[in-house]
Protein backbone atom coordinates (compact mmCIF):
# COMPACT_ATOMS: atom_id res chain seq x y z
CA UNK A 1 0.00 0.00 0.00
CA UNK A 2 1.29 3.34 -0.84
CA UNK A 3 1.17 5.74 2.19
CA UNK A 4 2.05 8.70 0.08
CA UNK A 5 -1.25 8.29 -1.92
CA UNK A 6 -4.19 10.20 0.67
CA UNK A 7 -7.30 9.49 0.89
CA UNK A 8 -10.24 11.68 0.21
CA UNK A 9 -12.93 12.04 2.98
CA UNK A 10 -15.95 12.64 1.76
CA UNK A 11 -18.43 14.43 4.41
CA UNK A 12 -22.11 14.41 3.62
CA UNK A 13 -24.29 13.81 6.46
CA UNK A 14 -22.18 13.64 8.77
CA UNK A 15 -20.29 16.89 9.34
CA UNK A 16 -18.63 15.64 12.76
CA UNK A 17 -15.57 14.49 14.61
CA UNK A 18 -17.17 12.43 17.39
CA UNK A 19 -18.55 9.16 16.90
CA UNK A 20 -17.84 9.04 13.09
CA UNK A 21 -17.41 5.44 12.02
CA UNK A 22 -16.11 6.71 8.51
CA UNK A 23 -13.28 9.16 9.82
CA UNK A 24 -12.23 5.70 12.38
CA UNK A 25 -11.46 3.81 9.41
CA UNK A 26 -9.73 6.02 7.22
CA UNK A 27 -8.19 7.11 10.53
CA UNK A 28 -6.90 3.73 10.93
CA UNK A 29 -5.64 3.41 7.37
CA UNK A 30 -2.79 5.98 8.23
CA UNK A 31 -3.17 8.24 5.43
CA UNK A 32 -3.03 12.05 4.88
CA UNK A 33 -6.84 12.67 4.90
CA UNK A 34 -8.09 15.12 2.41
CA UNK A 35 -11.46 16.30 3.71
CA UNK A 36 -14.27 17.20 0.90
CA UNK A 37 -17.56 18.81 0.83
CA UNK A 38 -19.55 19.01 -2.43
CA UNK A 39 -22.58 21.09 -2.26
CA UNK A 40 -24.70 19.46 -4.86
CA UNK A 41 -25.96 21.78 -7.57
CA UNK A 42 -29.25 20.32 -8.13
CA UNK A 43 -30.56 21.43 -4.44
CA UNK A 44 -30.77 24.77 -6.04
CA UNK A 45 -32.26 23.93 -9.63
CA UNK A 46 -35.80 24.97 -9.30
CA UNK A 47 -38.59 21.69 -9.87
CA UNK A 48 -41.71 21.28 -11.98
CA UNK A 49 -43.58 22.93 -9.01
CA UNK A 50 -41.54 26.06 -9.36
CA UNK A 51 -39.45 26.05 -6.50
CA UNK A 52 -35.83 24.43 -5.59
CA UNK A 53 -34.75 21.37 -3.57
CA UNK A 54 -33.14 23.53 -1.10
CA UNK A 55 -35.36 26.91 -0.56
CA UNK A 56 -33.27 29.57 1.56
CA UNK A 57 -33.62 28.35 5.25
CA UNK A 58 -32.39 24.98 4.62
CA UNK A 59 -29.82 26.33 2.47
CA UNK A 60 -28.44 28.80 4.79
CA UNK A 61 -28.66 26.23 7.55
CA UNK A 62 -26.80 23.99 5.50
CA UNK A 63 -23.94 26.40 4.15
CA UNK A 64 -23.48 27.82 7.81
CA UNK A 65 -23.23 24.72 8.89
CA UNK A 66 -20.40 23.50 6.65
CA UNK A 67 -18.74 26.38 7.43
CA UNK A 68 -18.53 25.79 11.35
CA UNK A 69 -17.25 22.91 10.52
CA UNK A 70 -14.12 23.99 8.38
CA UNK A 71 -13.37 26.22 10.67
CA UNK A 72 -13.15 23.26 13.35
CA UNK A 73 -10.69 21.00 10.70
CA UNK A 74 -9.04 24.53 10.41
CA UNK A 75 -8.61 24.68 14.62
CA UNK A 76 -6.94 21.45 14.35
CA UNK A 77 -4.40 22.25 11.54
CA UNK A 78 -6.97 20.73 8.22
CA UNK A 79 -9.08 22.09 6.11
CA UNK A 80 -12.11 21.36 4.81
CA UNK A 81 -12.19 21.74 0.68
CA UNK A 82 -15.45 22.95 -0.50
CA UNK A 83 -16.78 22.37 -4.07
CA UNK A 84 -20.29 23.44 -5.68
CA UNK A 85 -21.18 20.97 -8.20
CA UNK A 86 -21.77 17.00 -9.15
CA UNK A 87 -20.25 15.19 -6.10
CA UNK A 88 -19.68 12.04 -8.94
CA UNK A 89 -17.13 14.21 -11.21
CA UNK A 90 -15.58 16.56 -8.27
CA UNK A 91 -14.76 13.73 -6.68
CA UNK A 92 -13.44 11.48 -9.59
CA UNK A 93 -11.20 14.12 -10.85
CA UNK A 94 -10.03 14.73 -7.01
CA UNK A 95 -9.13 11.00 -6.91
CA UNK A 96 -7.77 10.66 -10.26
CA UNK A 97 -5.43 13.96 -9.49
CA UNK A 98 -4.07 12.05 -6.99
CA UNK A 99 -3.30 8.84 -8.77
CA UNK A 100 -6.53 7.20 -8.37
CA UNK A 101 -6.98 8.10 -4.31
CA UNK A 102 -9.87 5.78 -2.17
CA UNK A 103 -12.43 7.86 -1.10
CA UNK A 104 -14.08 7.19 1.76
CA UNK A 105 -17.64 7.90 3.53
CA UNK A 106 -20.57 6.69 5.17
CA UNK A 107 -23.28 4.70 3.32
CA UNK A 108 -26.53 6.53 2.20
CA UNK A 109 -29.79 5.03 2.67
CA UNK A 110 -32.54 6.73 0.01
CA UNK A 111 -32.32 5.95 -3.61
CA UNK A 112 -30.40 9.12 -5.51
CA UNK A 113 -27.85 8.83 -3.03
CA UNK A 114 -27.32 5.01 -3.70
CA UNK A 115 -27.36 6.15 -7.23
CA UNK A 116 -24.61 8.51 -6.57
CA UNK A 117 -22.30 5.87 -4.35
CA UNK A 118 -22.77 3.50 -7.37
CA UNK A 119 -22.08 6.16 -10.37
CA UNK A 120 -18.85 7.18 -8.26
CA UNK A 121 -17.75 3.08 -7.70
CA UNK A 122 -17.12 2.96 -11.28
CA UNK A 123 -14.79 5.49 -11.37
CA UNK A 124 -12.61 5.43 -8.43
CA UNK A 125 -11.70 3.26 -5.66
CA UNK A 126 -14.77 3.88 -2.93
CA UNK A 127 -15.28 2.82 0.79
CA UNK A 128 -18.41 3.11 2.50
CA UNK A 129 -18.66 2.47 6.29
CA UNK A 130 -22.24 1.98 8.00
CA UNK A 131 -23.00 4.65 10.63
CA UNK A 132 -25.01 7.59 11.50
CA UNK A 133 -27.72 5.37 13.20
CA UNK A 134 -28.20 3.30 16.58
CA UNK A 135 -28.68 0.09 14.54
CA UNK A 136 -26.83 0.11 11.39
CA UNK A 137 -26.19 -3.04 8.91
CA UNK A 138 -23.50 -4.96 9.69
CA UNK A 139 -23.64 -4.10 13.67
CA UNK A 140 -26.54 -6.26 14.34
CA UNK A 141 -27.85 -9.73 12.52
CA UNK A 142 -30.45 -8.59 10.43
CA UNK A 143 -30.58 -8.61 6.71
CA UNK A 144 -32.29 -5.55 5.17
CA UNK A 145 -34.32 -8.30 3.28
CA UNK A 146 -35.95 -9.22 6.12
CA UNK A 147 -36.14 -5.57 8.24
CA UNK A 148 -39.75 -5.31 9.34
CA UNK A 149 -42.54 -3.88 7.44
CA UNK A 150 -44.15 -2.32 10.38
CA UNK A 151 -42.62 -0.01 12.77
CA UNK A 152 -43.39 -1.46 16.16
CA UNK A 153 -42.20 -5.06 14.79
CA UNK A 154 -39.20 -3.47 13.87
CA UNK A 155 -38.66 -1.90 17.53
CA UNK A 156 -39.20 -4.60 19.21
CA UNK A 157 -36.46 -6.75 16.83
CA UNK A 158 -33.59 -4.53 17.39
CA UNK A 159 -34.01 -3.61 20.57
CA UNK A 160 -34.23 -7.42 21.18
CA UNK A 161 -30.95 -7.66 19.88
CA UNK A 162 -29.20 -5.65 23.08
CA UNK A 163 -26.56 -3.32 21.36
CA UNK A 164 -23.83 -1.76 22.76
CA UNK A 165 -23.87 1.72 21.99
CA UNK A 166 -20.28 2.31 21.83
CA UNK A 167 -19.41 5.26 19.97
CA UNK A 168 -16.40 5.38 17.27
CA UNK A 169 -12.83 6.87 18.43
CA UNK A 170 -12.34 10.66 18.32
CA UNK A 171 -9.89 11.14 15.47
CA UNK A 172 -7.10 12.61 16.75
CA UNK A 173 -4.60 11.02 14.83
CA UNK A 174 -5.88 11.73 11.79
CA UNK A 175 -3.56 13.40 9.36
CA UNK A 176 -5.27 16.17 8.00
CA UNK A 177 -4.23 17.31 4.38
CA UNK A 178 -4.61 21.28 3.66
CA UNK A 179 -4.16 22.00 0.34
CA UNK A 180 -3.47 25.44 -1.43
CA UNK A 181 -6.78 25.86 -4.04
CA UNK A 182 -3.93 27.09 -6.77
CA UNK A 183 -2.58 22.89 -6.22
CA UNK A 184 -5.88 21.85 -6.73
CA UNK A 185 -7.52 20.33 -10.16
CA UNK A 186 -10.60 22.22 -9.92
CA UNK A 187 -11.62 25.65 -8.32
CA UNK A 188 -13.34 25.03 -4.95
CA UNK A 189 -16.51 27.04 -4.57
CA UNK A 190 -16.99 30.70 -3.72
CA UNK A 191 -18.29 30.64 0.13
CA UNK A 192 -17.96 34.39 0.89
CA UNK A 193 -21.69 35.38 0.30
CA UNK A 194 -22.57 32.36 2.38
CA UNK A 195 -23.93 32.73 5.89
CA UNK A 196 -21.85 32.31 9.04
CA UNK A 197 -24.93 31.95 11.76
CA UNK A 198 -28.81 31.71 10.78
CA UNK A 199 -31.47 32.33 13.41
CA UNK A 200 -32.91 30.20 15.94
CA UNK A 201 -30.19 27.62 15.80
CA UNK A 202 -26.51 27.99 16.11
CA UNK A 203 -24.30 26.04 13.83
CA UNK A 204 -21.62 23.30 14.54
CA UNK A 205 -20.70 20.02 16.29
CA UNK A 206 -19.84 22.27 19.14
CA UNK A 207 -22.81 24.42 19.68
CA UNK A 208 -24.58 20.90 18.88
CA UNK A 209 -22.66 18.73 21.60
CA UNK A 210 -23.94 22.16 23.71
CA UNK A 211 -27.13 22.25 23.40
CA UNK A 212 -27.76 18.27 24.13
CA UNK A 213 -25.82 18.53 27.17
CA UNK A 214 -27.80 21.59 28.17
CA UNK A 215 -31.13 19.93 27.23
CA UNK A 216 -30.21 16.55 29.07
CA UNK A 217 -29.75 18.00 32.16
CA UNK A 218 -32.71 20.77 31.88
CA UNK A 219 -36.00 20.41 33.57
CA UNK A 220 -37.35 20.81 29.59
CA UNK A 221 -35.72 16.50 29.36
CA UNK A 222 -38.05 15.51 31.63
CA UNK A 223 -40.99 17.60 30.20
CA UNK A 224 -40.38 15.70 26.94
CA UNK A 225 -43.38 13.50 27.27
CA UNK A 226 -45.55 16.23 27.56
CA UNK A 227 -44.45 19.05 25.52
CA UNK A 228 -42.90 17.06 22.60
CA UNK A 229 -46.26 17.41 20.28
CA UNK A 230 -47.38 21.00 21.45
CA UNK A 231 -47.00 22.83 17.72
CA UNK A 232 -45.08 25.58 18.99
CA UNK A 233 -42.24 23.26 18.63
CA UNK A 234 -38.61 24.65 18.94
CA UNK A 235 -39.39 25.71 22.58
CA UNK A 236 -40.86 22.31 23.70
CA UNK A 237 -38.99 19.53 21.45
CA UNK A 238 -35.64 18.70 21.83
CA UNK A 239 -34.73 20.99 18.70
CA UNK A 240 -31.66 18.81 18.03
CA UNK A 241 -33.32 17.57 14.55
CA UNK A 242 -31.04 19.84 12.43
CA UNK A 243 -28.22 18.83 13.74
CA UNK A 244 -28.84 14.97 13.49
CA UNK A 245 -30.27 15.73 9.93
CA UNK A 246 -26.79 17.87 9.03
CA UNK A 247 -24.71 15.06 10.68
CA UNK A 248 -22.92 17.58 13.50
CA UNK A 249 -24.44 14.97 16.43
CA UNK A 250 -24.47 11.92 15.79
CA UNK A 251 -27.65 9.77 17.52
CA UNK A 252 -25.30 7.25 19.27
CA UNK A 253 -24.58 10.20 21.55
CA UNK A 254 -27.56 11.80 21.79
CA UNK A 255 -28.92 8.52 23.27
CA UNK A 256 -26.03 8.14 25.01
CA UNK A 257 -26.41 11.20 27.07
CA UNK A 258 -30.12 10.98 27.78
CA UNK A 259 -29.83 7.58 28.80
CA UNK A 260 -26.95 8.66 31.65
CA UNK A 261 -29.59 11.03 32.99
CA UNK A 262 -30.55 10.16 36.61
CA UNK A 263 -33.90 8.53 36.14
CA UNK A 264 -35.83 10.70 39.22
CA UNK A 265 -39.68 9.71 38.73
CA UNK A 266 -42.05 8.33 35.64
CA UNK A 267 -41.69 11.58 33.76
CA UNK A 268 -38.08 11.22 33.46
CA UNK A 269 -38.52 7.89 32.88
CA UNK A 270 -41.16 8.19 30.11
CA UNK A 271 -39.27 11.27 28.58
CA UNK A 272 -36.00 9.11 27.83
CA UNK A 273 -38.44 6.10 26.41
CA UNK A 274 -40.31 8.77 24.08
CA UNK A 275 -36.89 10.23 22.77
CA UNK A 276 -35.61 7.18 22.57
CA UNK A 277 -38.27 5.67 20.42
CA UNK A 278 -38.03 8.69 18.12
CA UNK A 279 -34.25 7.94 17.00
CA UNK A 280 -35.36 4.31 16.75
CA UNK A 281 -37.97 5.74 14.35
CA UNK A 282 -35.11 7.27 12.73
CA UNK A 283 -33.13 3.95 12.20
CA UNK A 284 -36.57 1.99 11.38
CA UNK A 285 -37.09 4.66 8.11
CA UNK A 286 -33.64 4.07 6.74
CA UNK A 287 -34.15 -0.09 6.90
CA UNK A 288 -37.11 0.78 4.70
CA UNK A 289 -35.93 3.08 2.28
CA UNK A 290 -32.37 0.14 2.00
CA UNK A 291 -35.42 -2.35 1.43
CA UNK A 292 -37.90 -1.13 -0.84
CA UNK A 293 -35.62 2.06 -2.39
CA UNK A 294 -37.20 4.28 -5.24
CA UNK A 295 -40.64 2.24 -4.76
CA UNK A 296 -41.02 4.89 -1.66
CA UNK A 297 -40.96 7.50 -4.19
CA UNK A 298 -43.82 6.71 -6.08
CA UNK A 299 -47.41 7.90 -5.94
CA UNK A 300 -48.84 4.78 -4.80
CA UNK A 301 -45.69 4.55 -2.37
CA UNK A 302 -45.50 0.44 -0.71
CA UNK A 303 -49.31 0.01 -1.55
CA UNK A 304 -51.22 -1.26 -4.18
CA UNK A 305 -54.39 0.45 -3.00
CA UNK A 306 -54.29 4.47 -1.63
CA UNK A 307 -56.52 6.64 -0.92
CA UNK A 308 -57.22 8.93 -3.94
CA UNK A 309 -55.14 11.85 -4.48
CA UNK A 310 -54.97 14.33 -7.80
CA UNK A 311 -52.44 16.79 -9.19
CA UNK A 312 -54.44 19.54 -8.03
CA UNK A 313 -52.17 22.91 -8.25
CA UNK A 314 -54.78 25.38 -7.48
CA UNK A 315 -55.32 23.36 -4.14
CA UNK A 316 -51.75 22.59 -3.52
CA UNK A 317 -50.73 26.39 -3.72
CA UNK A 318 -53.98 27.37 -1.10
CA UNK A 319 -51.80 24.61 1.47
CA UNK A 320 -48.45 25.68 0.79
CA UNK A 321 -49.07 29.37 1.09
CA UNK A 322 -51.52 29.17 4.06
CA UNK A 323 -54.67 30.10 2.40
CA UNK A 324 -57.14 27.11 3.39
CA UNK A 325 -60.10 26.87 5.24
CA UNK A 326 -58.52 26.04 8.39
CA UNK A 327 -56.81 28.08 11.04
CA UNK A 328 -54.19 25.21 12.46
CA UNK A 329 -53.22 24.14 8.60
CA UNK A 330 -52.52 28.20 7.88
CA UNK A 331 -50.43 28.68 11.03
CA UNK A 332 -48.40 25.14 10.76
CA UNK A 333 -47.47 26.58 6.91
CA UNK A 334 -47.10 30.26 7.59
CA UNK A 335 -44.41 28.82 10.30
CA UNK A 336 -42.81 26.47 7.91
CA UNK A 337 -42.20 29.52 5.38
CA UNK A 338 -40.91 32.02 7.57
CA UNK A 339 -38.79 30.19 10.21
CA UNK A 340 -37.94 26.67 7.89
CA UNK A 341 -39.34 24.81 10.81
CA UNK A 342 -42.58 22.85 12.15
CA UNK A 343 -43.21 20.66 14.66
CA UNK A 344 -43.55 16.79 14.76
CA UNK A 345 -47.55 16.83 15.31
CA UNK A 346 -47.63 19.70 12.32
CA UNK A 347 -45.88 17.74 10.46
CA UNK A 348 -48.13 15.00 10.84
CA UNK A 349 -51.32 17.24 10.69
CA UNK A 350 -50.29 19.07 7.29
CA UNK A 351 -49.35 16.08 5.33
CA UNK A 352 -52.52 14.31 6.57
CA UNK A 353 -54.63 17.46 5.20
CA UNK A 354 -52.79 17.81 2.16
CA UNK A 355 -53.14 14.35 1.16
CA UNK A 356 -56.50 13.25 2.59
CA UNK A 357 -58.30 16.43 3.09
CA UNK A 358 -57.61 18.35 -0.15
CA UNK A 359 -56.55 14.61 -1.76
CA UNK A 360 -53.08 16.08 -3.25
CA UNK A 361 -50.20 14.26 -4.62
CA UNK A 362 -48.80 13.55 -1.48
CA UNK A 363 -45.02 13.71 -3.34
CA UNK A 364 -45.56 17.53 -3.77
CA UNK A 365 -46.35 17.97 -0.09
CA UNK A 366 -43.20 15.84 0.61
CA UNK A 367 -41.44 17.87 -2.17
CA UNK A 368 -42.43 21.46 -0.38
CA UNK A 369 -40.98 20.49 3.07
CA UNK A 370 -37.72 18.73 1.32
CA UNK A 371 -37.62 22.48 0.19
CA UNK A 372 -38.06 24.27 3.67
CA UNK A 373 -37.38 22.46 6.28
CA UNK A 374 -34.06 23.16 8.16
CA UNK A 375 -33.67 19.48 9.70
CA UNK A 376 -34.86 17.71 6.41
CA UNK A 377 -34.16 14.44 6.37
CA UNK A 378 -34.76 12.68 3.22
CA UNK A 379 -35.86 9.22 4.99
CA UNK A 380 -37.74 10.93 7.74
CA UNK A 381 -39.49 13.19 5.25
CA UNK A 382 -40.79 10.98 2.83
CA UNK A 383 -41.63 8.18 5.17
CA UNK A 384 -43.74 10.35 7.46
CA UNK A 385 -45.29 11.82 4.50
CA UNK A 386 -46.17 8.42 2.79
CA UNK A 387 -47.13 6.68 6.43
CA UNK A 388 -49.72 9.66 6.52
CA UNK A 389 -50.95 9.67 3.04
CA UNK A 390 -51.93 5.85 3.18
CA UNK A 391 -49.14 5.06 0.96
CA UNK A 392 -46.33 3.81 3.60
CA UNK A 393 -46.51 1.78 6.55
CA UNK A 394 -49.43 2.86 8.65
CA UNK A 395 -51.53 -0.16 8.90
CA UNK A 396 -54.67 2.04 8.69
CA UNK A 397 -54.59 3.72 5.70
CA UNK A 398 -57.50 5.59 5.78
CA UNK A 399 -56.50 6.86 9.41
CA UNK A 400 -57.85 10.39 9.90
CA UNK A 401 -57.02 13.37 12.11
CA UNK A 402 -59.71 15.72 13.72
CA UNK A 403 -58.36 19.34 13.57
CA UNK A 404 -60.45 20.77 16.16
CA UNK A 405 -59.90 18.02 18.65
CA UNK A 406 -55.92 18.44 17.31
CA UNK A 407 -56.08 22.50 18.40
CA UNK A 408 -57.73 21.74 21.49
CA UNK A 409 -55.50 19.26 22.44
CA UNK A 410 -52.44 21.02 21.59
CA UNK A 411 -52.94 24.60 21.46
CA UNK A 412 -56.06 24.86 23.74
CA UNK A 413 -55.07 28.82 24.45
CA UNK A 414 -54.71 29.64 20.63
CA UNK A 415 -51.44 30.83 20.98
CA UNK A 416 -50.01 29.24 18.42
CA UNK A 417 -52.55 29.86 16.16
CA UNK A 418 -52.55 33.47 17.16
CA UNK A 419 -49.01 33.75 16.40
CA UNK A 420 -48.58 32.28 12.97
CA UNK A 421 -52.06 33.23 11.65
Amino acid sequence: MNTSIPLIFWFRNDLRLHDNAALAVAMALGRPVLAVYVLDDQLMKPSALGFTRAGAHRLNFLKASVLAFRRQLRDRGGELHVFEGDPVEVLSRLSAYYSGATVVAHHEYAHDELVAEQRLSQWVPLQLVWGNMLFAPGTIPLDVAASPFYYTAFKNKVTAMKRNFVESPWPDSVRWLAVDADNLPLSGADVSGWPVTIDRFPVGEEAALQLLDHYATSPRMAAYAETREWFEGQGHSTALSPYLAIGALSPIRVLNVISAQPILGDEMQLSVSKLTEQLIWRDYYRWLFLRYGKTIFRRTGLRKVVPPMFDDLEAFEMWRNGHTTHPLINALMNELAATGWMSNRGRMIAAYYLSKELKVNWLWGAQWFESQLIDYDVCNNYGNWAYQSGTGTDSRINRRFNLDKQMLKFDAQRMYVSKWV
